[in-house]
């Protein structure tokens, strides 16, 4: 070969290898899907900061920490592009404590009403959810009625096309927002955003991040304006499975304020962390 042919051979495979090199990245289409058989225990623990001043009282700070030892299965239904998962609470327990003051545990019935309008469901009943493929939820079972509204989101909230490494998506929703338990819930509007940030476990496993903001000098509460400075950060990241899109951990945190008026207000701040300890084969039959 002439030493001009040569050349001309070595600078098409650079340029090969170079086009190689710098192609398309590689996209993934993230779906949620139900394997075969699959029990997830889930453990979580979240550690609070709130501190609240209402109707003219001495303003009060308070310390929580909520720990929950949580089942759920992924159950096969033959409904298509539908994911239905079964989850119960087997442990949980708050305790708090005051500044000064010895730790205390909170009573099962307010315990209880928290975790239902926490969206985790109860120690005493099974919740079902059945969830599109992109991870929203479609209905579920097993809630009352009263804190039904607090199940109708969830984290899980994947882009209609594949992303790749660095891509973001949007997501808005009104969430309701416990208070007090007497009284009416307020609604409140999120704006959200989801990375893809890395893979991970020899790419069998992705890194989302999200951030969820809202800010707005009112909420609604059963279908009325309230006067109210809300104030709602959280942000952290998820681990999921590329192949069945379910989250193996969750970790964030997050800053709450609503302002009332100068003598009026709850401010919290919370660090979240779940995990999942153990992922269980079985055999479970295929649902009508």
């Amino acid at each position: 070969m002439k030493l001009r042919g040569l050349f001309g051979f070595v600078v098409f495979c650079l340029c090969l290898f170079a086009g190689m090199a710098t192609g398309e990245p590689e996209t993934h289409l993230l779906r949620l899907s139900a394997p075969e058989a699959d029990k997830f225990d889930i453990k979580l623990e979240v550690h609070a900061k709130n501190r609240m001043q209402m109707l003219f009282m001495p303003s009060m700070e308070t310390y929580f920490r909520l720990a929950i030892d949580q089942n759920t299965r992924l159950i096969n239904t033959r409904e298509s592009g539908i994911v239905t998962s079964e989850t119960q609470i087997a442990t949980a327990s708050l305790d708090y404590y005051m500044p000064g003051q010895p730790n205390q545990g909170m009573s099962d019935s307010v315990l209880e009403s928290l975790l239902w309008a926490s969206g985790l469901g109860s120690r005493e009943t099974p919740v079902t959810a059945h969830r599109n493929s992109l991870g929203i939820v479609t209905s579920v079972e097993g809630v009352p009625e009263k804190y039904q509204m607090y199940y109708q989101h969830d984290l899980i909230f994947y882009p209609e096309n594949p992303v790749k490494i660095g891509d973001s998506w949007q997501r808005k929703f009104t969430q309701p927002v416990a208070v007090d338990f007497n009284q009416a819930p307020y609604d409140i509007d999120i704006s959200g955003e989801y990375t893809f940030k890395r893979l991970l476990n020899d790419g069998k496993d992705a890194e989302i991040t999200f951030k969820f903001v809202s800010e707005a000098d009112y909420a609604m509460q059963q279908g009325n304006k309230v006067k109210v400075n809300v104030k709602m950060l959280r942000e952290g990241s998820m681990l999921i499975s590329l192949k069945d899109g379910w989250p193996r951990s969750v970790k964030s945190t997050s800053s709450f304020d609503l302002t009332f008026s100068e003598q009026n207000f709850i401010k919290s701040e919370e660090e979240y962390k779940s995990v999942v300890t153990e992922i269980k084969r079985e055999q479970i039959e295929i649902a009508d």
